[in-house]
C-alpha cells in the first residue's frame, strides 16, 4: 500500500519526494511506483491521467497476459516474472507518458 515517487533533472540524480508538487519543472523523467496501491490511490492514477478505463481495469483487477501497446497518448507495457520465493507469477504493469513512468504492481517486486 504506497506510492513511491522519483525524479531526476539533469544536475541531479534520481531522487525520492513524498508529493508530486515537490517535483521541479525541469525533472526529465518522474516515476511513480505503485506497490500493492489502495483503491483510492488507484482511482487517483486514473483520474489523473487519461488511461483506457479497460486497460486500468485489468490493472487493478485482474492479471492481464504480457503485452505492449501503444495509444495516442500513452503506452503500456505488461511483464510477468516469476517469484523466486514461490514460483508464482507477478505482474509488473509499466505506464509511459512522455517524460513520465508508472510502474503498478500487487506485490513487492524484488
Amino acid at each position: 500500500m504506497s506510492v513511491s515517487i522519483y525524479y531526476q533533472t539533469k544536475e541531479k540524480p534520481l531522487t525520492s519526494v513524498k508529493n508530486a508538487k515537490e517535483i521541479p519543472s525541469e525533472a526529465t523523467i518522474i516515476w511513480y511506483d505503485l506497490n500493492e496501491p489502495t483503491e483510492k490511490e488507484s482511482d487517483e492514477l486514473l483520474n489523473r491521467f487519461d488511461f483506457n478505463p479497460l486497460e486500468m481495469d485489468d490493472t487493478i483487477h485482474a492479471n492481464p497476459r504480457a503485452k505492449y501497446k501503444a495509444y495516442d497518448n500513452y503506452q503500456n507495457i505488461v511483464f510477468h516474472t516469476i517469484a523466486p520465493r514461490d514460483y508464482e507469477i507477478e505482474v509488473l504493469n509499466i505506464f509511459i507518458i512522455n517524460n513520465i513512468l508508472i510502474t503498478y504492481h500487487h506485490n513487492v517486486i524484488r
